[in-house]
């Protein structure tokens, strides 16, 4: 099971937000390099790193610290946020990322998503945030009205590198990941399923590792408060 550290990055800085609200952000880290190069010094091998300004307003200026970090170290990078035309995710795969998660240019731009997805091949990891079991796009700003099982079916079709799970009711508040659903979805959906959202403390990770099918998880606020020992995630990469 993969384990996945994440560095949200809003204004320059490395950042946790509670639920998706950009009004209930706490900043952890005026340097994302620096976080970035922390979490490799631990042994991660693997990041998760979401640019929420490109996201929520569709403009960013950290584009150079992306890329600093992919340049500085030699995490393997998961990208998301923003992405949502065929030229931007080429423009990251070509730098070198390992996967781009694309969520928004599956429903607004269908047919770039199947590009990206028939050209790259395992490179794509599909957002699957959901609010109320209903696709949330644009940086968890805008509701649609795709239901999960119906999702699931589309999905399907493609030849993902994996799919993100979040339920953004658990983003950021350390209440527990969704074990019920993430159990269900592991078993449907053809690609790995990493579980994002809520995991709070060990008990929340060894409950994840029952679940048989599950390709790895994203753990943000719990590593940076402290309430998750960062040696004993380790010590499960090094097992997994």
């Amino acid at each position: 099971m993969l384990i996945f550290p994440a560095i949200d990055i809003h204004n320059g800085s490395c950042v946790r937000l509670l639920k998706g609200e950009i009004k209930k952000k706490t900043i952890y880290n005026s340097n994302p390099l620096n976080q970035a190069e922390f979490f490799q010094k631990c042994g991660f091998k693997n990041l998760h790193i979401v640019d929420l300004d490109f996201a929520i307003n569709g403009k960013s200026k950290n584009q150079k610290i992306i890329e600093s970090i992919k340049k500085k170290t030699n995490l393997s990078l998961q990208l998301g946020g923003g992405i949502r035309s065929y030229k931007d995710a080429s423009y990251w795969l070509s730098l070198g990322i390992d996967s781009i998660v694309l969520g928004t240019m599956f429903y607004e731009k269908n047919n770039e998503f199947e590009k990206c997805v028939s050209l790259h091949p395992k490179k794509v990891s599909f957002a699957m945030d959901l609010r109320s079991n209903f696709l949330a796009i644009r940086g968890w700003t805008k509701q649609t009205k795709i239901f999960v099982d119906q999702l699931v079916g589309q999905i399907n079709k493609f030849n993902l590198k994996s799919v993100i799970y979040t339920d953004i009711s658990r983003d950021g508040t350390k209440q527990g990941p969704n074990i019920k659903n993430l159990k269900k979805f592991s078993s449907i959906i053809k690609a790995p399923l990493i579980a994002s959202g809520g995991i709070g403390n060990i008990k929340d990770i060894y409950d994840l590792k029952k679940i048989k099918k599950l390709g790895g998880i994203i753990v943000g606020r719990s590593i940076y408060d402290g309430s998750l020992n960062l040696s004993d995630l380790i010590k499960i990469q090094k097992n997994a």
